[in-house]
């Protein structure tokens, strides 16, 4: 949890004081940098849910070990090129307010996916049922809760990405 919000903190309080979202008046309690402080509490909340909901998960077997460093190797280095890739697109989409967003939500995740696939591309592989319901199903809900709570009033996306 620690990791998800130190990592996750400057890329928030970029997005905010850009102006990507803000916040309603009144609606703040307290602010560490630009962003409040339940914006810390999500990071941290949605670690320990993905985690909770993973831990109920059924995992898949593992996959055959008959995989050769070789393969496995390749494995890595094409888990980290489609994250270079995507960290590129990220790159790219920064430089327009319509996609800017997208961007920097590419842009931050990247790094992550290279890591995970330097690491544990073999293990991602052999269980990638198990890692993708315990991403998508937390993920989905997730979002759609914060979607009710923009549309409640508790942030506001904004269409200007930057300042004028």
């Amino acid at each position: 949890m620690t990791v998800a919000v130190v990592y996750t903190t400057p890329w928030d309080n970029f997005l905010i004081a850009r102006g990507v979202w803000g916040y309603g008046p009144g609606r703040i309690l307290a602010r560490v940098g630009y962003a409040p402080v339940s914006e810390y509490a999500f990071f941290g909340a949605q670690t320990v849910l993905t985690a909770l909901w993973l831990s109920h998960l059924r995992a898949d077997p593992p996959g055959a070990s008959h995989r050769g460093r070789q393969t496995r190797t390749r494995e890595r280095l094409l888990g980290v090129g489609l994250a270079g890739a995507i960290g590129v697109v990220g790159l790219w989409c920064l430089r327009s307010d319509p996609t800017f967003y997208l961007g920097a939500i590419l842009t931050w995740a990247a790094p992550v996916l290279a890591l995970q696939w330097a690491v544990g591309a073999p293990a991602l592989l052999d269980r990638r049922r198990t890692v993708l319901l315990g991403v998508a199903v937390p993920t989905l809900y997730l979002s759609v809760v914060d979607r009710i709570a923009i549309h409640q009033g508790s942030g506001s996306c904004r269409r200007r990405t930057r300042p004028a």
